[in-house]
């Protein structure tokens, strides 16, 4: 059994780690646990203790955005599996559903199949990509509930390439929104906008402020789901 390893130098050094493998900017961490930077950079330095344990669990859920699984333990003690991105880990799941045995069902080798594409896509763009799975009819019928979509970030300077296209955004407050982008009034914010005039989602957010854009470039579709609603006509 591996022993508790919670001494500050000892989290610092998981910390340094984890953040080189999310390839974050210390500001990106402090971001994602609503500390100051210098805060922040006093965990990596092992002051302050250390990362506590409240952070360092609000961390490990942040980090599911980024596709690094970790835990709470990990962090503060040592023990646990070691982080891992979590797409890769889902590829095994694929290749083992596949070749078992045991039949899996065609929704889950589906799902699978997907989320081994979507590793790949962003295995091949270094990880500077966001992704996420549509939740809502806010962008209907372009994007449907269900439907996994990625981007590419793109540099700051490169966002008036990209006014008026459907794109993957981050929010200020991390928060990973689907919506087309328009300037807004107000220098360095943006308005976000739905497709679907008949969504219940807010049509219009005006002056966000956003940290990372991503123009929808890989759009999958759950095909087993789209024959179960066609043979249901």
């Amino acid at each position: 059994m591996k022993l508790c390893s919670d001494s500050p130098i000892a989290k610092a050094e998981r910390l340094v780690q984890l953040r080189k493998l999310a390839k974050l900017t210390r500001k990106d961490m402090a971001q994602l646990v609503g500390v100051a930077v210098s805060t922040y950079k006093g965990w990596e330095n092992a002051r302050f203790g250390g990362i506590p344990a409240k952070r360092a669990s609000l961390l490990a859920d942040m980090l599911q955005i980024e596709g690094i699984q970790t835990s709470t333990d990990w962090l503060t003690c040592g023990t646990g599996d070691l982080p891992k991105k979590i797409l890769c880990h889902q590829i095994s799941q694929f290749q083992e559903a596949v070749s078992s045995d045991k039949p899996s069902s065609p929704e889950t080798i589906e799902q699978l199949r997907i989320k081994a594409e979507l590793e790949f896509f962003c295995n091949n763009n270094n990880w500077e990509t966001l992704s996420l799975t549509v939740a809502d009819d806010a962008m209907a019928p372009y994007f449907l509930l269900g439907d996994i979509v990625a981007g590419i970030k793109i540099p700051s300077n490169n966002i008036d390439e990209v006014l008026g296209l459907n794109c993957i955004v981050r929010t200020k407050n991390n928060k990973i929104l689907l919506r087309q982008i328009q300037k807004s009034n107000t220098k360095n914010l943006f308005t976000l906008l739905c497709t679907n005039i008949n969504s219940k989602q807010q049509f219009i957010l005006q002056d966000v402020e956003l940290t990372d854009i991503a123009p929808i470039v890989w759009l999958r579709k759950n095909t087993t789901s789209l024959l179960k609603n066609f043979h249901k006509k």
